[in-house]
């Protein structure tokens, strides 16, 4: 009498034919947690999904680059200032010494 295979080596089987879950679960009639189990045992023992892509724990910090300099805007002259009035200690100042600024 032949042996009858597992639900998870049936599962195995569809998947690998390219059945997605909802077809699985239907035709077997059991629980999507285990067609999920299945799946990412599959995953994991092919070197698919997240497992692989983890590190080893510890790394450096990212370098940091700093955002390039903009030029500076070139300098323009200022034609039109009007000169300051003497302030009253120039204007005292300037009486001691006779020159009435």
């Amino acid at each position: 009498m032949r042996k009858k295979k597992s639900v998870t080596q049936r599962v195995r089987e569809l998947v690998e034919q390219g059945h997605n879950n909802k077809y699985i679960v239907d035709k077997l009639k059991c629980k999507p947690q285990v067609v999920y189990n299945a799946r990412y045992q599959l995953n994991k023992t092919k070197g698919l999904g997240a497992l692989s892509k983890q590190g080893t724990g510890i790394s450096a910090p990212p370098v940091w680059n700093p955002p390039p300099l903009q030029p500076m805007p070139e300098p323009f002259a200022i034609t039109m200032i009007e000169p300051e009035p003497p302030t009253l200690w120039q204007r005292v100042k300037g009486w001691f010494r006779g020159t009435n600024a």
